[in-house]
């Protein structure tokens, strides 16, 4: 049997080299880079926050936070203080405080010798790796191929450019053997990053920053709560057992149309951008459902109440609304942006200052899931706690109780979990009527002995 101290040698080895090996993210095309491994001043930040006195340093509110990548060794500790154990439970944040408690708890360890001071390093780890603020800055994603292959929108990516604060998330790698003897639930979630902030986009700075919620990361930047739903999916869902394995499937680049960061993105944008005419123009077309100018297909529905792109509060407002009407605001936009022949033949005029869509999914959609093919990946692993809540998410009025437990460690998709769903479809290609079928309802898959054979383990 392992002594503590080898057993905290271990787990920080393994945290390490989980840190190391989450630069990649596998994808049936081969590995994709994701972020710069650790710099020295963030590793200094994380030697110094193991060591004694850090937990109750912690625990008031006097531990800096992990610094940025452009930060240099002299800077290791120059970021804010974390919000301390009082602050985290008055402002409901219990899996915060909670880990902070470990680390108080590891530093009273300390004082027990060698025994201690292994066990200490045990508790601290938790909170030392698991969310980083990356600094704010300027990005050029630039031409994206798998969002839009249409040739006049390249030179619009490669113009693009995105004004954001970023979120990184340590995830530890997840066996679902672990797990075997539970159902799973494999759920559909849009390309949005979640804890992300947008401060502008394409020179133009918005007035009020757009938060993005998530996304695969959910259930990593809100401490006690793994998915979002409608309640009459949560209702389904619980009925089935509270203590679930959920894995997030990816939707297509087009499914952050959905949630109100879409339209919003639109708006803040044209706010600055766009003249008082025009806006007026825009403004009578979202009410009328584009005036029967969008494309067949298109969401179209009309908003008679819709209150201006400069009104005041319009993410509540956008909270209200249907899906098929906030994807009617953004149909307009992108109508307005580059009117179609027919279009302009119907009355459209072109309007400067207008995003199209394309440019608005590169806004909002994660660095890292910008180029993968739709393939409905399952990075994530989470698990129900059971209960419900009135999560923070816009979009989704109901949040299932749970945590984000890491990612999972090998490449798999929906079709490797529920093949029988996917007749017309292969490893490299999802058929889309494969894939309507598998969005359709909440699939739920028994974790057992057949399948984790299939899945190689």
């Amino acid at each position: 049997m392992a002594s503590m101290r080898e057993l905290s040698e271990q787990i920080l080895g393994q945290t390490i080299l989980n840190k190391e090996t989450e630069d990649y993210m596998m994808t049936p095309r081969g590995p994709i880079r994701r972020q710069d491994p650790f710099t020295p001043a963030q590793f200094v930040n994380f030697g110094a926050s193991m060591q004694p006195g850090a937990g109750i340093a912690d625990m008031a509110g006097e531990l800096p936070m992990t610094p940025g990548p452009e930060a240099g060794i002299t800077e290791a500790f120059s970021a804010e203080a974390y919000p301390s154990f009082g602050e985290n439970i008055s402002e409901g944040e219990y899996l915060d405080a909670f880990l902070q408690g470990l680390g108080g708890v590891g530093d009273a360890l300390y004082a027990a010798g060698p025994l201690g001071v292994a066990a200490g390093s045990v508790l601290k780890a938790p909170r030392a790796l698991s969310r980083i603020q990356l600094p704010r800055g300027v990005e050029r994603p630039g031409a994206v191929p798998e969002m839009d292959a249409r040739k006049f929108m390249q030179p619009k990516m490669e113009e693009m450019t995105i004004d954001a604060e970023r979120v990184q998330f340590d995830k530890p790698e997840i066996s679902l053997a672990d797990y075997e003897g539970k159902n799973a639930l494999v759920t559909m979630t849009d390309r949005t990053p979640a804890g992300d902030v947008i401060y502008g986009a394409r020179g133009v700075e918005f007035n009020e920053p757009l938060p993005l919620q998530g996304g695969q990361n959910y259930m990593f930047n809100n401490p006690g709560e793994v998915w979002a739903m409608d309640t009459g999916g949560a209702s389904t869902v619980l009925n089935r057992g509270g203590d679930m394995i959920v894995l997030p499937m990816n939707m297509a680049t087009t499914s952050v149309d959905f949630p109100t960061m879409a339209p919003g993105a639109h708006m803040r944008f044209s706010q600055n951008s766009m003249n008082k005419k025009n806006k007026k123009y825009v403004e009578r077309l979202i009410k009328k459902g584009g005036d029967s100018q969008l494309p067949k297909g298109d969401d179209q529905v009309p908003i008679p109440d819709f209150p201006g792109i400069d009104a005041p509060d319009m993410d509540n407002y956008l909270a209200g609304l249907s899906g098929p009407q906030r994807k009617t605001i953004n149909n307009v936009f992108n109508m307005v942006a580059n009117p179609s022949p027919k279009q302009i033949k119907g009355g459209i005029k072109k309007v400067d200052g207008a995003l199209t869509n394309t440019e608005m999914r590169m806004i909002i959609t994660a660095p890292e899931q910008l180029d993968i093919p739709s393939l409905m990946q399952i990075e994530n692993v989470g698990i129900m706690s059971g209960g419900r809540s009135r999560g923070p998410h816009t979009t989704y009025n109901t949040s299932l109780s749970g945590e984000g437990l890491g990612r999972i460690d090998r490449p798999l998709t929906a079709q490797d979990m529920m093949p029988q769903l996917f007749p017309r479809s292969t490893p490299d290609y999802i058929d889309s009527k494969d894939a309507y079928t598998a969005r359709l309802g909440q699939r739920t898959v028994p974790i057992d002995e057949k399948l984790l054979r299939r899945l190689g383990y």
